[in-house]
């Protein structure tokens, strides 16, 4: 199993600024692994390239699917049911992570403008100054 990206995911979740901006993400925009991604590919140097974003939207559709009824389905819970659920998510998230990072055999020297074009792909509502916002809170995170 490739824990690259999961491993990267968690490391950046764990900032606070970051992760208010990730759940605000997913809330707003979309599935929040595609913002990661989008942050991840920079990192790794990946270039945008239409048909690696169609792979990941091939493999990422299935599974946020089974994570939008789990979310749901964990709001209306308490305690150790909704523990449970919640493990199931991260099992979830953990194994479509996985799959994305074998998407990206090698890393190279971080490109954080690539970000721009992974993010203009996957949310292509959100404006350019919304993008600029996020790559601000994640410069601060990372240092980009």
């Amino acid at each position: 199993m490739d824990k690259r990206f999961w491993d990267f995911s968690v490391g950046v979740w764990r900032n606070a600024e970051v992760e208010r901006l990730a759940l605000s993400v997913q809330r707003e925009h979309g599935a929040v692994v595609h913002f990661l991604l989008g942050v991840w590919f920079a990192q790794t140097g990946q270039a945008f390239n239409t048909e690696l974003a169609n792979k990941v939207l091939k493999i990422t559709e299935p599974t946020e699917r089974k994570l939008a009824v789990l979310r749901k389905l964990r709001f209306g819970l308490e305690g150790d049911a909704k523990q449970e659920v919640l493990q199931q998510e991260l099992t979830h998230e953990k194994d479509l992570y996985s799959r994305l990072a074998e998407l990206v055999p090698a890393e190279h020297s971080p490109q954080w403008e690539l970000a721009f074009s992974w993010w203009s792909f996957f949310f292509p509502r959100v404006s350019r100054a919304v993008q600029e916002d996020w790559y601000v809170v994640l410069a601060n995170y990372l240092q980009m």
